[in-house]
């Protein structure tokens, strides 16, 4: 994810994210987290896109419309909406 968020810093394509998806693991959310309050990476905070599945995001937030949002995406991505 580092050297992926590097190169995406430097390339000219301004409106590509990087999407992570199939997190798995108690610390999996929390590393993503700590990466991208480092110095190297706070400005590409806009660039990433997190998903998952709601129950395991609900492990790490008590904002239900964080969750509630997951869920939809989660829908539309497999064409439920």
């Amino acid at each position: 994810m580092r050297h992926n968020l590097r190169m995406l810093r430097h390339l000219n394509l301004p409106d590509t994210r990087l999407i992570v998806c199939s997190m798995e693991g108690e610390w999996m959310y929390s590393d993503i987290d700590n990466l991208l309050v480092e110095e190297e990476f706070k400005d590409m905070i806009h660039r990433l896109i997190i998903t998952a599945v709601p129950e395991y995001l609900a492990q790490f937030t008590t904002c239900n419309l964080v969750v509630s949002y997951q869920r939809r995406f989660m829908n539309a991505a497999e064409g439920q909406i």
